[in-house]
């Protein structure tokens, strides 16, 4: 029978590669929620501008550029909240990361 030495190096890549295979797609589960409730919340904001359009030109009022710039406005806001849930989150994971990384770092040097 023959017996193989591992060094610390192949250690360490061992642990990173099953680390990294275990991953979980956080950007994959975020992006699946998130991107449905901008969407539909978009939908709603429009709709509603869309009869508050109706009902001021019914009473014979125009709505100024001004108004119709607020849903571009609403758009963009949604959009940016939406790019910051997911980089807050790719933070988190990558706080995680380190920590396990660590945690296994120190955990090897404590045994050896």
């Amino acid at each position: 029978m023959r017996t193989n030495r591992l060094t610390e190096r192949d250690l360490s890549r061992i642990i990173k590669k099953v680390l990294n295979e275990s991953n979980v797609d956080v950007s994959g589960i975020v992006h699946r929620h998130i991107d449905g409730f901008v969407d539909e919340t978009l939908n709603k904001f429009m709709d509603v501008m869309y009869d508050i359009t109706d009902e001021l030109m019914e009473k014979g009022i125009m709505p100024s550029s001004h108004f119709n710039e607020v849903g571009i406005h609403f758009e963009k806001e949604m959009v940016g909240l939406s790019q910051e849930v997911i980089h807050k989150i790719h933070e988190d994971e990558e706080l995680q990361n380190h920590m396990k990384n660590t945690s296994h770092n120190d955990d090897f040097s404590v045994h050896h």
